[in-house]
């Protein structure tokens, strides 16, 4: 997976995904997906444009996608997994430290992550990114 990811943004696509067809033929006998989501929205990317030439192995890859990562690779924009657990419960109004608690961070880690949301979606606060990730389909409220 990383090598498939790396080649890719190398612009080496069809390296990238003969190397990505390769791990999903041998992730799917065993039924192997948590690889596959802690690599993140991009491998969900490749993924739907693979889905095609292997429906049988690459569909039940792409049904383990959070609506919410799948929806971000559209938006494209670079929001890391955490960052989306992060924006779901801002947009819940909860504080940092309420987040803290439930994604068992620290406030202070939260504030890092809600710096980088806000930059990433060109906002300057909660309201805003919240509006803005539902207009693009990143979140729902």
């Amino acid at each position: 997976l990383l090598q498939s990811v790396a080649l890719y943004r190398l612009e080496r696509k069809g390296e990238a995904f003969a190397a990505l067809k390769r791990a999903t033929l041998l992730a799917h006998p065993g039924g192997c997906v948590r690889p596959f989501l802690e690599m993140g929205p991009e491998i969900a990317e490749m993924l739907e444009i693979l889905k095609d030439e292997a429906p049988e192995v690459v569909q039940p890859l792409l049904q383990n996608f959070s609506p919410a990562a799948r929806r971000y690779v559209q938006a494209d924009i670079d929001l890391t997994n955490r960052e989306l657990d992060v924006l779901q419960l801002l947009s819940q109004r909860l504080s940092n430290k309420e987040i803290a608690s439930r994604l068992f961070i620290s406030p202070s880690t939260v504030k890092r992550h809600t710096v980088k949301i806000y930059r990433k979606l060109g906002v300057n606060n909660r309201r805003q990114a919240t509006n803005k990730a539902v207009s693009l389909g990143i979140i729902k409220l």
